[in-house]
């Protein structure tokens, strides 16, 4: 062993196992900018497996033996390839791979035939046409140690479907390899541009007013309103505003609320590095609060931007009571303004969660249930179909007034529709009145008229009617659109 090697097991606190490794160090480069260190190891022949996943182990685990180091690479080689024992890394490899994404479980347990040195046939199941992805990822984790394979598929009728094995696996293990994923990537780096860093965070979303009225107030107060956050990149888009200025917008959100953060750049290289900002990033942002006319609300105007250097996955709630509940009562995005989730979000979370059935009760619908079954069928679940229904006693409600005894498809009538400044029937002021008369199924005449208020429409009735201000203030009053009426 060289000692260059020997220094690196010492470093790795490996010197166990010095008697098993032989060879030498080629290279080891450290980027101090992106603080990321490179190994290539010569070995001399590959190790048992064992002694090389202690070794692989040692080199990934470099960051917590050294304070200048976030990410390690390596390169394997040998100077007497063998591919003697080549299932055994295949296996090993493949179990790695599962242990960060667990669609790789599909593979687990298929036979290997080997054809050759450097040529390995999985025995697949006539529906496993989709796992020919999965090889190159393995393929290129078998070559990064050394072993230069190639992967192929042989089809076999008898196997049974992977459809079939991936509706079996214990939905747990899936679970919790995600939450060990997800744990491993709470180790977030910030990077910043021209390195202008935010040195605290002294407040959150929350603390930020919501209100035109509520940020005067504010800035009465603290005479400014500065503030610094920290929060989750939702989505983000820019804007060419002028020939050499560029209009970044982000939506941050934290566990309590959410704010726009607007960043006005001219530098091309800054909007590089905002460019490559992408959803489920962490984001640090230190500006002012202004009211926004554009979008109606405050906005944060960004001077200093931080972000992570990759998304961040967001930990996975589970339920960890002795006891698990049974959710009786669940609206589903079908409850017109009282949901927002679809059934099959909700049957997902309540698996997640491994309770043993879910009630289904959207307001005056049933629509959601098709998707409900679909998504229950064949789950260790239970679904409970229910809705919620208005009822009305019609002995205490006059629906229809005045008493009219004729047919109604041999009768001419009326049928209308009026436009209001409010959606209250008590306190709105009639703006538009249009109405059809009908006669054998057949339009015989027509109506409308817009009707002055004599008050300024808000925004929200002008988005809702279609109806411009000018129109009803060159309108005629009420009364002689009425009697017109």
């Amino acid at each position: 062993m060289s000692d260059s090697l020997e220094r690196i097991l010492q470093f790795l606190h490996l010197e166990d196992e010095k008697e098993a490794i032989s060879g030498r160090l080629i290279e080891l480069s450290v980027d101090e900018a992106r603080r990321e260190w490179f190994f290539n190891i010569e070995l001399v022949r590959p190790l048992p497996i064992d002694v090389f996943a202690r070794l692989q182990t040692g080199l990934e685990n470099t960051p917590q033996f050294t304070q200048t180091c976030d990410r390690v690479t390596y390169e394997i080689d040998y100077v007497h390839p063998d591919y003697t024992h080549i299932d055994a890394y295949y296996q090993h490899v493949l179990n790695r791979l599962i242990a960060r994404r667990p669609r790789y479980e599909a593979l687990r347990g298929f036979p290997i035939e080997k054809n050759g040195n450097q040529t390995l046939h999985i025995v697949c199941p006539r529906d496993g046409t989709y796992v020919e992805d999965m090889l190159v990822d393995i393929e290129k984790a078998l070559a990064q140690i050394g072993f230069e394979v190639q992967l192929d598929i042989r089809y076999c009728q008898e196997s049974p479907a992977i459809s079939e094995r991936i509706a079996s696996i214990d939905r747990e293990e899936i679970i919790e390899a995600e939450v060990e994923h997800a744990q491993r990537s709470d180790e977030r780096r910030y990077v910043a541009f021209n390195e202008r860093t935010i040195k605290k965070i002294n407040h959150t979303i929350n603390d930020i007013p919501m209100s035109e009225a509520a940020l005067i107030e504010y800035k009465s107060m603290h005479h400014k309103a500065d503030f610094a956050i920290e929060a989750m990149v939702i989505s983000c888009e820019e804007r060419k505003i002028q020939a050499n200025t560029i209009l970044f917008t982000f939506v941050l959100s934290d566990a309590e609320d959410s704010i726009y953060v607007k960043k006005f750049v001219r530098d091309q290289e800054e909007a590089v590095f905002l460019r490559a900002t992408q959803p489920n990033m962490m984001m640090k942002v230190k500006g002012s609060a202004a009211f926004d006319t554009f979008t109606d609300e405050v906005v944060l105007t960004a001077i200093v931007i931080e972000r992570t250097d990759q998304p961040v996955i967001r930990e996975i709630r589970q339920d960890k009571a002795p006891v698990r509940r049974i959710e009786l009562h669940l609206h589903t995005k079908m409850s017109t303004l009282d949901g927002i989730d679809s059934i099959e979000d909700y049957v997902d979370t309540a698996l997640r969660f491994k309770h043993r059935a879910i009630a289904l009760t959207d307001r005056n619908s049933a629509q959601a249930f098709p998707e409900f079954f679909k998504a229950t069928r064949n789950k260790p679940i239970k679904p409970i179909y229910g809705v919620e229904f208005n009822l009305i006693d019609e002995a205490d409600l006059a629906i229809a007034r005045g008493d009219y005894e004729g047919v109604l498809d041999q009768s001419v009538y009326t049928v209308f529709d009026i436009e209001t400044t409010h959606l209250s029937v008590k306190h709105g002021k009639i703006i538009e009145i249009s109405a059809v008369k009908i006669k054998n199924h057949q339009v015989v005449d027509t109506f409308n008229r817009f009707v002055n208020p004599h008050e300024t429409l808000s925004s929200f009735t002008r988005r809702l009617t279609g109806i411009a201000q000018q129109q009803v203030d060159t309108a005629e009053d009420l009364e002689p659109v009425m009697q017109a009426f």
